[in-house]
């Protein structure tokens, strides 16, 4: 159908505006509805469609739609549009047929651009060791610019279901995250139990569930009182022995240094040692001197 033109996009749910009819029973009657956006699309529609061979012993029959009220139908029940949503509709219909603009991005919606990722971690783990957090974040961030640009990631570390949010630069870019995700192992460091950062005890490993935003669930968590006092408690501890470590590297680095200043030093001794000792002269024996001089090599005297 979308070979004749824009099919339009219902202005409440941001879905195309396109139904299958079904019975009693629930199964396809075999025919259906769409709505397009131009109405010189409907006419392509019944010069390219009407008589077509859909498959083997089906073709397809298309004509005009004709609306006829319900005898139930209640208009009371039925939310309008106002007139701010009206023109902003209205707009964003005109936009689609402008040069230089995707398409996509405005038919499918921002939500569409927005995947959630469950049981990405687990929760106690996060509140042992906040050091956890942009750990996570850094690897779901790799995982997922494999398939597309991503813009956004919001960890949720106080969500009892794991919960990170990836919002990427398209709706196609996230149809291929949640096919290449879903059901996806990903692994993070087991938590330091002193809440330092300190990780040599093994790994986490979880089974990712990913879907698409509906737009409408919340997942911030509200805190009391007591909560918030218990998250700044077990920031402020990483902090101390993050302060704790670097105290102790720069005194390492400064014990190396002052062995190297001492090495150097006994090392320059050493040389002067040496120099001075090329210097001196060799002592000489007198007794031999004296022995091999000549007998007529003193002076004569009367």
């Amino acid at each position: 159908m979308s070979k004749c033109g824009m099919i339009m996009n219902d202005p409440l749910t941001e879905k195309l505006r396109v139904k299958l009819y079904k019975d009693a029973e629930g199964k396809n009657k075999g025919d259906g509805l769409c709505c397009y956006i131009k109405i010189e699309s409907v006419d392509l529609a019944l010069q390219i469609l009407d008589g077509m061979l859909y498959e083997p012993g089906y073709t397809l029959h298309v004509e005009r739609a004709k609306f006829q009220p319900k005898k139930d139908f209640d208009a009371t029940k039925h939310r309008r549009l106002t007139a701010k949503e009206k023109k902003k509709f209205k707009k964003r219909q005109e936009k689609l047929f402008k040069w230089g603009v995707d398409p996509s991005r405005l038919i499918r919606g921002k939500k569409e651009r927005v995947v959630i990722l469950r049981s990405v971690f687990d929760e106690t783990d996060l509140g042992v060791d906040v050091s956890l957090i942009p750990i996570v974040r850094e690897r779901v961030r790799l995982q997922c610019a494999k398939v597309g640009v991503v813009k956004k990631i919001v960890v949720y570390d106080s969500h009892k279901e794991g919960i990170v949010s990836v919002t990427f630069s398209s709706p196609e870019e996230a149809d291929v995250a949640i096919k290449f995700l879903d059901k996806a192992l990903f692994t993070y460091p087991a938590p330091d139990p002193d809440g330092c950062g300190k990780h040599s005890q093994g790994q986490r490993t979880r089974v990712l569930s990913v879907a698409r935003w509906d737009g409408h669930e919340r997942f911030e968590k509200q805190e009391d009182q007591e909560d918030e006092e218990a998250r700044l408690a077990r920031w402020n501890k990483f902090l101390e022995g993050n302060e704790a470590r670097e105290e102790d590297d720069d005194e390492q680095s400064s014990d190396e240094e002052t062995g190297t200043a001492t090495e150097d030093k006994a090392d320059t001794q050493n040389d002067e040692g040496d120099q001075q000792s090329d210097h001196e002269e060799e002592p000489v024996d007198t007794d031999e001197e004296f022995a091999n001089a000549s007998p007529d090599s003193g002076a004569e005297t009367e």
